[in-house]
């Protein structure tokens, strides 16, 4: 009994040793062996030595380098664990923010976009619709809303011909401005990104945050105080300033005021190709972002607000990114300290 019983146990123990060596080569990737690994559960009966431990096999494929015809196996919770690996925050870029005011800081479709269409209206051009405006301003040198509204007037079939810069002024500021019996269009506008995002934003632009607008002066700081945003900014351009965006002028002046040197550190955030052609020409970097009415359009054609008319022409004229209304995303590319 003792002989029998010693062979059995050496030759269960022989069994082991050629088990975990065949399993050790198994993950090593050595294939051709006569000792394959089974999931299957085996009868009392079977001799295999896989089958004696119920091993599963792993199924999840990598390839292997060309000079190997056959493919490597490895546990899954190796591709789980690289999958889960988040991207990297982006390199901090800029020093200085400065901003566009309307579609950027204000929500205007139901102001300052409205007046342009009812002004139209006024002197006849029913043809002119929302996306006649954006395929203006898509072109370029319409960031003065009077002056796109009196050239939309002529454009348009049926508008008057005869209508004069000043009249669609007078008529313009009637409908955005309000008058003893109407209600101006201006009370509609909105803030669009939060204020802790603009207070993140101020404290990572060392120099202060600028304004470069096409708006008047008394409309650009009605709309900052309405909105309790007067603490926050430190150099504006407005319309009554000099020439007006895709100049360059209306950037460098306000990197001057900043007492910054126009650069790629610096960045004007815009809706508009005319906001990005500035910065470039001013030597300095353009962010554009999408419109919240734009990004409403291009979620009901179920795209992404990147491809929004307007944010394509932004993307062609050379602009860093394409951000979403509110651009929190924006924050991570100022350095915080």
């Amino acid at each position: 009994v003792g002989i029998h019983s010693m062979s059995f146990v050496g030759n269960l123990g022989h069994c082991n040793l050629i088990f975990s060596c065949s399993l050790f080569l198994y993950y090593l990737g050595v294939e051709g062996l006569d000792c394959p690994v089974s999931s299957e559960v085996p009868s009392s009966s079977s001799s295999k030595s896989s089958a004696l431990f119920g091993v599963e096999k792993p199924t999840t494929n990598i390839k292997t380098s060309s000079s190997h015809s056959s493919t490597k196996t490895t546990p899954t919770h190796i591709d789980n664990e690289m999958s889960d690996s988040t991207p990297s925050p982006p390199t901090p870029k800029y020093k200085t923010l400065l901003f566009d005011m309307d579609g950027v800081l204000a929500e205007v479709s139901k102001s300052y976009r409205a007046a342009i269409i009812l002004t139209c209206q006024h002197y006849g051009a029913y043809s002119v619709t929302d996306e006649t405006v954006t395929e203006w301003k898509i072109r370029g040198n319409a960031n003065d809303d009077w002056l796109l509204s009196k050239n939309l007037i002529l454009d348009s079939p049926d508008g008057q011909k005869d209508v004069t810069l000043e009249q669609v002024t007078e008529t313009f500021e009637e409908f955005y401005q309000g008058t003893p019996t109407q209600p101006g269009l201006y009370k509609l506008e909105t803030l669009i990104p939060t204020r802790d995002t603009l207070l993140e934003l101020k404290k990572r632009s060392k120099a202060g945050l600028g304004i470069v607008t096409g708006r008047p002066r008394s409309d650009c700081m009605k709309f900052l105080k309405d909105m309790d945003l007067t603490d926050l900014f430190s150099a504006y351009y407005c319309a009554e300033d000099g020439p007006k965006k895709p100049s360059a002028v209306p950037v460098q002046t306000v990197c001057q005021q900043l007492n910054v040197e126009p650069g790629p550190s610096v960045v004007l955030i815009g809706d508009t190709p005319d906001d990005i052609r500035a910065a470039v020409a001013a030597g300095c970097s353009g962010v554009g972002v999408t419109t919240p009415e734009a990004v409403v359009q291009q979620q009901t054609k179920g795209e992404s607000h990147e491809l929004a008319p307007m944010s394509v022409a932004m993307a062609e004229c050379g602009a860093d990114m394409i951000l979403e209304p509110g651009f929190a995303d924006l924050i991570p590319y100022f350095s915080p300290e």
